[in-house]
């Protein structure tokens, strides 16, 4: 079949603007990590509001090539992706050895990578809800990054701790073969890498990630 045609998003001008290197800070996020993603802040139009916010811009690169773009608003929980761009996975072109770690966003992908550990993704839409019908098109990222996936022996799932979350790893687990799959357990307390950072330190999330169960 004919590949689909897809919409090259625009890069963004990665200079950096006060207020988010002190956004990234709030999270316990080094500056290194950030800039080693190229994010950046941009003004952009979000649907939930009908206007233009600014927003933290996250690039999705594959092969070096920028193939989509995740808008987050800098002061409210709107998301939104180039519409009508290719979903992938963030963080594909950081996928190295035979170990791959999977998170549920990109704030937890950009905290697992501070605690050591580059070779890590986030799935680009969250988790699916627990109504979902059709599963197939949700993890339609899958498919292009099989080249990528080849060499991996063990996929460790660092994802959400809620319902949501427990859907995506079981659906992932199923996709990748159960055999290679861990699971890391959060703290009780929270919920995500992200907020194991920032609860506990650097410290705490690697001995989760370095715990994750068969």
């Amino acid at each position: 079949p004919p590949s689909k045609a897809y919409v090259k998003p625009k890069p963004v001008a990665d200079t950096v603007k006060p207020g988010l290197e002190e956004w990234f800070e709030r999270r316990s996020l080094p500056w290194a990590v950030v800039k080693h993603q190229r994010v950046s802040l941009t003004h952009t139009y979000f649907p939930q509001v009908e206007d233009e916010l600014e927003a933290i811009a996250f690039p999705y690169y594959r092969a070096g090539e920028l193939i989509n773009i995740k808008f987050r608003a800098l002061h409210e929980k709107y998301f939104r992706m180039v519409p009508k761009a290719e979903r992938i996975l963030y963080g594909l072109d950081d996928i190295q050895g035979d170990t791959l770690i999977w998170c549920e966003g990109e704030l937890d992908k950009l905290s697992v990578q501070a605690a050591g550990f580059l070779s890590s993704v986030s799935v680009p839409d969250g988790a699916p809800a627990p109504t979902t019908k059709n599963y197939e098109r949700k993890f339609d990222y899958l498919e292009s990054a099989l080249p990528f996936l080849a060499g991996i022996q063990r996929h460790i799932l660092a994802v959400d701790t809620d319902e949501p979350g427990r859907t995506l790893a079981r659906e992932l687990a199923r996709r990748l073969g159960p055999e290679k799959c861990w699971l890391v357990e959060w703290s009780s307390d929270c919920k995500d890498a992200n907020e194991v950072l920032m609860s506990y330190g650097i410290e705490t999330l690697r001995e989760c990630l370095e715990n994750a169960k068969a």
